[in-house]
């Protein structure tokens, strides 16, 4: 039960009138039909009179929204120990213990932001089926958790296709190292001018789906190797 509808309960327990309610507290008899629909709230000073005059307290009126509250806000024995301090202090007390918890919460949420890597990622993706074009003034650069894996990256570039499933799919996003790739390893291959990922084999391009053929590496003029694929974000 919400606390319009414990607020019509108390009126109603009390065998006041929306009109009568309103004349104590003094305020509009729509004004109170507001309260009692939700399509308004009171003010502090309506509220005190209305717990007076239904003789109530703000638990009661609120129980349902505090109890929704506890399920979700779980206190230690520590953290109510310090509650329980926080609201004994004074007025300075307390604005005191507000500067630390701002200036310790902006102090954490800045060492969070600097957790991450920029890392550049090409706009247009590697084929994982056929050839997509990879052009270097296509970049963006986009934020990853700053681990041992993703420092080893140059860039990262997004996979189109499924000829490399199930250890890329389409949409994945991989990290590459430029360094040397040997046979065996993952690769971002540039072949006349078209981009692809794929394992390199011995003269040429292995795609790990079974449904998609390899690639002769011969049938090329221009072959470039960008780097080699050490994981995924």
């Amino acid at each position: 039960m919400a606390f319009k509808d414990r607020l019509r309960e108390a009126r109603e327990a009390k065998g006041l009138t929306q009109q009568e309610l309103a004349n104590i507290v003094g305020v509009s008899k729509s004004a109170i039909a507001n309260y009692e629909t939700g399509v308004s709230a009171a003010k502090e000073q309506v509220l005190i009179k209305l717990f007076s005059a239904l003789d109530v307290t703000p638990n009661y009126l609120w129980q349902d929204e505090m109890e929704d509250v506890k399920s979700s806000f779980v206190c230690s024995y520590h953290e109510r120990v310090i509650i329980q301090k926080y609201r004994n202090l004074d007025d300075h007390g307390k604005r005191m213990v507000d500067i630390v918890i701002k200036e310790e919460t902006e102090r954490m949420e800045q060492e969070q932001q600097d957790d991450v890597l920029q890392i550049p990622l090409f706009d247009l993706p590697a084929s994982a089926g056929f050839g997509l074009p990879l052009e270097g003034d296509y970049r963006t650069i986009i934020e990853a958790p700053d681990t041992p894996l993703n420092r080893k990256a140059d860039f990262c570039i997004r996979v189109a296709g499924d000829s490399m499933e199930p250890d890329y799919s389409d949409g994945d996003i991989v990290l590459v190292k430029k360094s040397e790739v040997y046979i065996g390893d993952v690769g971002i291959f540039v072949l006349d001018g078209e981009s692809y990922i794929k394992e390199l084999g011995k003269d040429v391009l292995i795609s790990r789906n079974p449904k998609y053929n390899d690639i002769p590496l011969p049938d090329f003029d221009r072959i470039m190797v960008a780097g080699k694929v050490i994981g995924k974000l």
